[in-house]
Formats: structure tokens, sequence, C-alpha cells
């Protein structure tokens, strides 16, 4: 079972993964779409010459996240759930 902690930075990873990944597909295809190269050309010119720049500024995103979680925590809003923090109607 995975800490409240634990899986924020789980999804924060998966995000980033995820988000990556979308845009090298969409690139991907159209680069091949526009040049008429075969996806192993394709991934070889680009995705592959830019996976560890891409690796190393997820990670670097990563940690700055991790380091300005609870100093931003202070300055902006928090997510709440329905009825908590609410102000009440006016009954005009």
């Amino acid at each position: 079972h995975l800490s409240q902690g634990r899986m924020r930075h789980l999804f924060r990873i998966l995000g980033m993964l995820a988000g990556t990944l979308i845009l090298y597909g969409i690139g991907s295809v159209w680069f091949m779409l526009t040049t008429g190269n075969d996806i192993l050309s394709t991934l070889s010119l680009c995705v592959l010459p830019f996976l560890p720049g891409d690796a190393i500024k997820m990670a670097l995103a990563f940690i700055l996240a991790l380091v300005l979680e609870k100093p931003l925590s202070t300055v902006l809003p928090t997510a709440t759930r329905p009825g908590e923090n609410e102000a009440p109607e006016d009954n005009k």
C-alpha cells in the first residue's frame, strides 16, 4: 500500500512519462507523414537522440517539485474536497 506522498510522486513521474510519450508519438507520426521515413529511421532521428536530455529534464523537474512543494503550499491555493472551506451561501 502506497502512502499519499508516494502516490503523488508516482503520479508526477507517470504524468511526465505519459506527456513525453504523447509528444514523441505525435511528432514521430508527423515526421513520418511529411518525410516518408519508416518507423525505425524516425525513432533513430527524432526520439533516441533526445531521450537522455529529456530524462535529465524530467528528473530535474521532479526534484524541483519536491524542493518547492512545501514553500509554494503557503502561497498557492490547495485543492479541497467538495464541501470543505466553502463560504456559507447568502439567503437573501
